[in-house]
């Protein structure tokens, strides 16, 4: 259409992976920031009070809060409570591609959130605490997703239909 033609952008909330070919300006807008490209690999996550960018390829420049910092291949930016953040990544693909969710020091809330969201059930944390996860589960196999969960922070678990409760301690 030629809609598109004029102005390549579109608005995002959730996530989702980019393949852009070379050619005019692409932006990918989001509740926390814009996303620029012109053509390149990258991923752009915009869900939950959470903000990344990871570029696999090519040059992404991001825009949050008019603070504009240019991505390059290799490296993801996160913002937390305002705070930008730059790392290194490894990967050549995002995890959800391969069926997984990888997670890096993440609260327990938001591991929760994504596991009802891959698996269409409800948890309820008895742990009370506010632990941090750092691992992955399979988004296609929820004995497994939880046994790697549990295991990492020492909990156990109990299925009953679409609720899963959390509670402290191995089974």
């Amino acid at each position: 259409p030629k809609k598109w033609e004029d102005n390549r952008a579109l608005t995002l909330s959730g996530e989702a992976f980019f393949e852009v070919e070379k050619g005019q300006r692409f932006e990918v807008e989001t509740p926390y920031g814009t996303v620029s490209v012109l053509g390149t690999e990258f991923n752009v996550t915009a869900r939950d009070s959470i903000f990344e960018v990871v570029c696999y390829e090519g040059l992404v420049e991001v825009n949050y809060k008019g603070q504009i910092t240019k991505l390059p291949a290799g490296k993801s930016l996160t913002v937390n409570n305002d705070i930008i953040k730059e790392t290194d990544v490894a990967l050549r693909k995002p995890q959800w591609i391969n069926q997984l969710s990888v997670f890096e020091d993440a609260s327990l809330k938001t591991v929760i959130a994504e596991l009802e969201k891959q698996y269409n059930i409800k948890v309820i944390n008895e742990t009370k605490e506010n632990m941090r996860f750092t691992g992955a589960f399979e988004n296609n196999n929820l004995d497994n997703a939880l046994t790697a969960i549990a295991q990492t922070l020492g909990l156990s678990y109990e299925i009953n239909g679409q609720i899963v409760t959390l509670v402290h301690g191995a089974p």
